[in-house]
């Protein structure tokens, strides 16, 4: 699961966005998400550690599936674009 939206990185556009990490605070009960962003899904595939941004995101809740979290992060202004894929 990922998504799409374009963004401009140092003058390169770039369009695929995907979970990189994951980690939950039980006492806070929120959860932080590492989001990277990659020139396309086929580079992404190649090397996974090919990111060429990471945004990180704090949001409320824990034990939440992957698809809860993008819908959460699609909500954001940063993401509000943004398209499944």
């Amino acid at each position: 699961m990922a998504f799409k939206l374009l963004k401009l990185f140092k003058g390169v556009p770039a369009n695929y966005w995907r979970i990189i990490s994951v980690s939950e605070d039980l006492n806070s009960k929120k959860t932080t998400v590492k989001v990277g962003l990659y020139l396309t899904s086929g580079t992404r595939k190649k090397n996974s550690k090919n990111a060429l941004d990471c945004k990180v995101y704090s949001i409320m809740g824990i034990d939440l599936t992957r698809a809860q979290i993008y819908i959460t992060l699609k909500a954001l202004p940063d993401f509000k674009d943004a398209v499944d894929c």
